[in-house]
């Protein structure tokens, strides 16, 4: 019997658990008979297990190459926080690796990267942590004057010391707004780019391919050190943007307009010739359910267009007109995009 005060997000998440110990091939008898006790007990249990089921029989199918282990995070901690809640009956966690839908290793090594880097409350070592989740901002006074602002799904951890302030910038996107003092430089760091302002307004956006700067007023100094140790940089003035890849190269510096550096803050999402990925990468952090690039030359369709942060169906909605792809709303929460198929003729 189902109880009234169980959740939808409980059922969600018991779903998960049951489909996670029966694609194990772990279940005793008596485990197998609570699991159809608990299908049977409303009809909301059989079809969220179903929906569950139909999910990860999608993701399954995916091919390695159109994943990244950040584009997992939300289902990975789903599936994750089901999983490592279980236990044997001695109390013990299994000895077994999960198997996943499709037999794939791919998915189970992905999310664990995903665990070990992306899921909250995991300790940072070092500084004050500041966090937003799904479509949230968040604007921090510094104590030295400073002020960060984090957009949507953001972290950074801040540090600031007598002869140095320093940001690392986790996840996501933040626009800082520094204090001058000339004894103590404030430097940014995400992944192996770091960027140091000299009294300043500058965005930076971080994602999987790499880090992305710009600047609204004054100057800042960007330096990368590629996988070679060769280090790599480059000075930008207000109007200027530059793009620093995950292998530590920097791209061209482009002219911009300063008053539209930061304009996420305002709920808006501007792009100038930009990549599918990175517009879905935005959005993901913008919207509940979690939305799959499956075709590379999808992801490298370009695009300029000013969006509603706020309207992300909406977004889609314009992507698909606009761009030839094929969007699709799978059963659980995640949205798939493919490259449309050519049209051919009789």
């Amino acid at each position: 019997m189902e109880s009234r005060d169980e959740t939808i997000e409980a059922i969600r998440v018991a779903a998960h658990d049951w489909h996670a110990r029966i694609e194990a091939g772990e279940m005793t008898p008596a485990e197998r008979q609570a699991f159809e006790t608990w299908l049977a007990a409303a009809p909301r249990h059989r079809a969220a297990y179903e929906r569950a089921a139909a999910l990860w029989r999608e993701v399954g199918g995916i091919e390695r190459s159109a994943l990244s282990p950040r584009s997992l995070r939300p289902l990975a901690r789903e599936r994750l926080i089901a999983w490592a809640g279980r236990t044997s009956r001695d109390g013990r966690r299994p000895r077994r690796a999960l198997r996943f839908a499709g037999g794939s290793a791919v998915i189970a090594a992905l999310l664990l990267a995903v665990l070990l880097t992306g899921l909250p409350g995991l300790p940072f070592s070092g500084g004050e942590r500041f966090e937003t989740q799904i479509a949230e901002t968040r604007s921090v006074a510094l104590a030295d004057g400073s002020r960060v602002t984090l957009g949507a799904r953001s972290r950074v951890t801040v540090e600031l010391e007598e002869t140095l302030r320093l940001v690392r910038l986790r996840s996501g996107e933040a626009f800082f707004q520094v204090a001058s003092d000339p004894t103590r430089p404030f430097v940014v760091e995400a992944g192996d780019t770091r960027v140091e302002a000299l009294g300043t307004a500058f965005d930076l956006r971080y994602r999987d391919s790499g880090l992305r700067i710009a600047v609204a007023e004054g100057t800042v100094e960007v330096r990368t050190a590629g996988a070679k140790e060769a280090t790599t940089s480059a000075r930008l003035s207000a109007g200027q943007e530059i793009f620093a890849d995950n292998q530590g190269a920097l791209g061209d510096i482009a002219a911009i307009r300063p008053d539209a550096v930061g304009l996420w803050r305002h709920n808006r999402l501007v792009y100038t010739g930009a990549r599918l990925s990175e517009v879905v990468a935005d959005a993901n952090r913008h919207h509940e359910d979690w939305i799959f690039l499956r075709d590379d030359a999808a992801a490298q369709l370009e695009i300029t267009a000013v969006f509603d942060a706020g309207d992300i169906e909406g977004l889609l909605a314009a992507l698909g007109e606009a761009l030839p792809i094929a969007i699709r709303h799978l059963p659980g929460p995640v949205i798939m995009i493919d490259r449309k198929a050519r049209e051919t003729g009789d």
